[in-house]
This record gives structure tokens, sequence and C-alpha cells, in this order.
């Protein structure tokens, strides 16, 4: 019942994220791994770029473009509905 809350509040913060927003970005990417159990592996597999682009996205490296993060908001909005 735990787990269903935190993706309920998970899928929201997806919503609300601002396609341009540095800080959202990072907050949703670091929760993935937390929440989905998405390892850096797992995520770039998906989302068809490397383990360590998912890295850099991670520990504030690097962020892609706002049509990419939608992408990435996307995919995890499925996995949200997959963990239910």
């Amino acid at each position: 019942m735990i787990l269903v809350k935190q993706l309920d509040r998970f899928r929201k913060q997806i919503q609300r994220a601002k396609l341009h927003s540095d800080s959202d970005f990072y907050a949703i990417v670091c929760a993935s791994e937390k929440l989905l159990g998405l390892t850096d592996r797992d995520l770039g597999r998906e989302l068809r770029v490397s383990r360590s682009t998912i890295s850099r996205w991670r520990n504030g490296a690097s962020r892609p473009v706002p049509l990419a993060r939608k992408i990435v908001y996307d995919f995890l909005l499925k996995r949200i509905d997959l963990k239910k």
C-alpha cells in the first residue's frame, strides 16, 4: 500500500515537471531508481542511450534536451503503470 502511494506521488511529480527544469529532471531520474528499481543500465537500454549517459544524468553532469526529457517522462509513467 505504501508503494502504491509513493508511485502515485511520483506520477504527479512527473506530470507537474517542467520540461526546461533541470532540477525537476534530476529529481525524477534519481527517484526512478529507488521507486521503479531502474538501474543506469536498465534505463539506458529502454531509452536506447548508454549506461554512462544515464549515469551523467543522475550525477548532474549533463541533461537531455526538453524533447528527450518528455520521452523519459512518458517512459517512466508507463513503468509506473506496470509496477502497480
